[in-house]
C-alpha cells in the first residue's frame, strides 16, 4: 500500500499535434519511504520509473497523438 505525502506535476510528455501541443503530464507521488512514482492521468496506472511511464504513454496512448 502507498502512502501519498505529497503530489506534484511534472511536464514527462510533450508532442506537437497540428500547430497546438498535447501534453500528459505525470503526477509524482512520493511514498511514505522518500520513493518517487509516477500516476498516469489517463488510466491511473502507476510506475516506478519515469522511463517505464514514457513507454506505457507511447504505447498506450498513442492514439490522441497522432491526431
Amino acid at each position: 500500500m502507498i502512502f501519498i505525502h505529497q503530489i506534484t506535476s511534472i511536464d514527462n510528455f510533450k508532442k506537437d499535434v497540428g500547430g497546438g501541443s498535447l501534453r500528459l503530464k505525470a503526477e509524482k507521488i512520493v511514498g511514505r519511504d522518500g520513493e518517487v512514482f509516477f500516476r498516469c492521468p489517463r488510466c491511473g496506472k502507476l510506475f516506478r520509473y519515469s522511463k517505464d511511464y514514457t513507454k506505457h504513454v507511447n504505447k498506450a496512448h498513442r492514439h490522441l497523438l497522432s491526431q
